[in-house]
């Protein structure tokens, strides 16, 4: 389920020559030396709990989406790493459709670039369980509180997969999330069984299994054996 309007996935891009093609190999070893930072290492990235109990970086950030942001996300969502997970259309009109509501302010789902050193790496975005009534229905089956968002994020530059970014990523954006919304219990994620790297990185987050199956809903992205997930508010 992708919320009203989209799992942890990678995405490459075609080859860029000349000035463009140098800024944007710089940005990307910006990057990696930035996620080096983020997680305490230099060189192999240490254990990712440590990082996650390490004082938070303002290397990460996460910001609205906007419509200038489109392509980036198109040009993601076509790779496929991505679309091995993220079964969705990218087209502009199909974009404008999903997320336009979102950018406007009339679909109360959240949508963010996740930003490593202010340079886009992935997606992330939430939404409440009580906006999307059919979901919530199809989740009932799972156990899940009554009262819980949910979450869907993927990594959208390839050479940052793998280093245990995810979790963090993760682990901060949920900080945020109960700030944002006081009244919810629960963040839950549907994610599809084969996808170990995700689950993983929900595991290393502090995310617990609540329930394993086939989930009836009409998103692609949630077809065959699905793992449901949840982690509990802090304070109840």
């Amino acid at each position: 389920m992708k919320g009203s309007p989209g799992r942890s996935l990678t995405a490459s891009t075609e080859p860029v020559g000349g000035d463009q093609g140098d800024r944007r190999l710089e940005q990307r070893r910006g990057q990696d030396a930035a996620a080096r930072r983020l997680l305490g290492a230099t060189g192999a990235v240490r254990d990712v709990e440590l990082a996650m109990t390490s004082p938070p970086g303002s290397a990460l950030s996460f910001r609205p989406i906007h419509r200038t942001d489109f392509p980036l996300l198109a040009q993601w969502m076509s790779t496929p790493h991505v679309q091995k997970w993220w079964r969705e259309a990218f087209e502009a009109t199909v974009l404008e459709a999903r997320y336009g509501p979102v950018v406007d302010g009339t679909d109360r789902t959240e949508c963010f670039v996740v930003e490593l050193d202010d340079g886009p790496i992935g997606f992330v975005q939430r939404y409440l369980l009580d906006d999307n009534p059919e979901w919530r229905r199809s989740l009932l089956v799972a156990g899940t509180p009554t009262t819980s968002a949910g979450i869907d994020y993927f990594i959208g530059v390839e050479t940052l997969t793998g280093k245990g970014l995810g979790p963090v990523i993760i682990d901060r954006f949920l900080d945020s999330t109960w700030s944002r919304h006081p009244e919810i219990t629960a963040v839950v994620v549907n994610v599809s069984a084969e996808n170990r790297q995700s689950w993983r990185a929900l595991e290393k987050a502090g995310f617990s299994r609540i329930w394993t199956g086939t989930l009836v809903s009409d998103d692609p992205s949630d077809e065959g054996l699905s793992h449901v997930y949840a982690r509990h508010r802090p304070d109840r």
